[in-house]
């Protein structure tokens, strides 16, 4: 039997959440795991392993990028982890971080240690479940995105961003000056001259506009 068929998703997303994960490995009453806070400036890189172990890291204040190799994957910020979901990796499938706000404060946890944490909880299993329904989808649609209309592309993939850290300006969504305009070609992988010539395009369409050249995104209505 399937998880789906013993458990609601809905209730999954919201009764094994990633905030509720943090709070649990930052619990040392049952189960204390090693457990380290760090404070990572702009432009820093943190790896999700060395040669003596593999980490996972939990973000507590700002955003990170995430690479798998040299390829810019996702977007991470406040509650979201890096890392949860591999091990073992190589040179062109090794995970990293590298910080795009001014500062990233994160806690790093070691692999197996969390493993065996969420393992001696009671239905612990469903914390990990939920991080990887939630992290795959994201990978899919990027890789989907590919075929896309270029257009569309660069549409959807701001949109996205402008959603999950933008902040509100009447109609439309800021995207934080941070996400420079290379980040965005790196991203969604076009040249920066196809970028921008596709965002002069939709400003044309009025789905984005720009305030004194930070990119406001134009959300569907709720």
């Amino acid at each position: 039997m399937t998880i789906n068929k013993l458990y609601n998703i809905e209730a999954i997303k919201r009764d094994f959440s990633l905030g509720k994960l943090l709070s649990i490995l930052l619990d040392d009453e049952v189960y204390p795991i090693r457990k380290q806070k760090l404070v990572f400036e702009k432009s820093e890189i943190f790896y999700m392993e060395n040669e003596e172990d593999s980490y996972v890291f939990a973000i507590e204040k700002g955003i990170s990028s995430v690479f798998i190799g040299n390829q810019l994957v996702n977007f991470v910020g406040a509650g979201e982890f890096i890392g949860l979901h591999c091990e073992g990796s190589t040179d062109e499938t090794r995970f990293s971080g590298s910080v795009i706000s001014d500062e990233v404060v994160v806690w790093r946890f070691h692999f197996h240690d969390v493993l065996a944490k969420i393992m001696n909880i009671q239905e612990g299993y469903l914390y990990h479940y939920n991080y990887m329904i939630s992290i795959y989808p994201i990978y899919l649609n990027k890789i989907l995105a590919m075929g896309a209309d270029v257009e569309e592309r660069v549409f959807g993939f701001l949109e996205i961003i402008a959603d999950k850290f933008g902040e509100e300006d009447g109609p439309f969504v800021k995207i934080p000056s941070f996400f420079t305009r290379k980040l965005l070609s790196d991203y969604i992988n076009v040249s920066r001259m196809t970028l921008n010539t596709t965002i002069k395009r939709l400003e044309e369409r009025e789905l984005v506009k720009l305030d004194d050249r930070l990119i406001c995104v134009r959300m569907p209505m709720s």
